[in-house]
């Protein structure tokens, strides 16, 4: 459907197959474009019923990244021609992040603009991040037995020497059964922790696990970095004419903009909706929010079929 609206506009769209159920969309599919933008197709799962309230909708993946992709065919509806800028809808960005992949592999832009919800902020820089999977081991005893060997207070005990160190979130927690009424002998813990130099923590996380003879392994991994140059200049310079303050902010998500900023290709991050609400029953997109993007992605699409963008990726981890 998608490809059939794109294609009523005028535009060539090529599709470049991930999997059997997955692929990339890309509109003008010309080598090293001045500028790709790009989002993401798929969504986390689960379902949740659409409503609107006044000029909200909500709905599973509204502003992450559906919004995203209004926001783009309805710029493309005003812009009528590419020759410069490719537009990139791709696939799997929230599991493992290949479609940008082979996308960059193939085409290599020369800069790039992602859009994810950013509440109409532009992030020219994205922070870094370690996921870990870590399981301690513990004794267990009956439950009415006072323990502070079991598994689940090594983790306790662990969260608060984390605390003191580190920025994290912790995704997921599995300890114990309630049918047997022991303290658990098992912890399994998913932890986010933010980082510009992902080895500097693995060392430090290691040195810490160590006291408590915790097994864990790497699930992620990024350094944090920074676009400087025209790249940004030029966008806070659309966003500014169309109304909007130009603020900057740094991503503190995983993005596929980080995916290209490993490939030293510039990126910027832009867009409407509000990250906080992503991935949650809670998640909406504001249609005037959405007009918003339009207008200022209207002005960029057309700054960079006529200018050469100049930019830079610096990584955090090395300053």
């Amino acid at each position: 459907m998608l490809t059939e609206i794109l294609e009523e506009l005028g535009f060539e769209v090529k599709i470049q197959f991930l999997s059997e159920s997955s692929c990339n969309l890309i509109v003008n599919p010309r080598k090293s474009p001045i500028v790709a933008i790009m989002t993401h197709l798929d969504t986390v799962p689960g379902e949740i019923p659409v409503r609107v309230e006044g000029e909200k909708i909500y709905g599973r993946g509204a502003c992450d990244a559906k919004g995203q992709i209004v926001t783009l065919i309805w710029a493309l509806s005003e812009v009528k021609e590419l020759n410069n800028v490719s537009i990139v809808f791709v696939g799997d960005e929230e599991e493992e992040g290949s479609g940008s992949l082979a996308y960059v592999n193939q085409y290599y832009p020369q800069n790039a603009l992602i859009l994810e919800p950013t509440s109409l902020k532009l992030a020219d820089s994205a922070k870094g991040n370690l996921e870990v999977l870590i399981e301690f081991i513990g004794e267990e005893k009956h439950g009415a037995i006072p323990n502070e060997s079991d598994a689940f207070s090594k983790f306790m005990e662990f969260l608060s020497s984390l605390k003191q160190r580190f920025s994290f979130r912790i995704i997921s927690v599995h300890a114990g059964r309630e049918d047997l009424y022991v303290t658990p002998s098992t912890c399994r813990v998913l932890i986010d922790i933010t980082t510009n130099d992902w080895k500097k923590t693995y060392n430090e996380l290691n040195e810490i696990l160590a006291k408590y003879n915790a097994r864990f392994e790497i699930v992620d991994f990024s350094n944090g970095w920074k676009t400087t140059g025209k790249l940004v200049d030029a966008f806070m310079d659309c966003m500014q004419k169309a109304g909007i303050l130009p603020i900057l902010e740094t991503y503190p998500a995983w993005t596929d903009a980080t995916r290209l900023a490993e490939k030293n290709i510039p990126a910027i991050i832009f867009g409407p909706g509000d990250l906080s609400v992503a991935h949650t029953h809670r998640e909406y997109i504001s249609l005037n929010e959405i007009a918003k993007a339009r207008d200022v992605l209207v002005r960029f699409i057309k700054y960079a079929e006529n200018e050469e963008i100049e930019a830079k990726v610096v990584f955090l981890s090395e300053h």
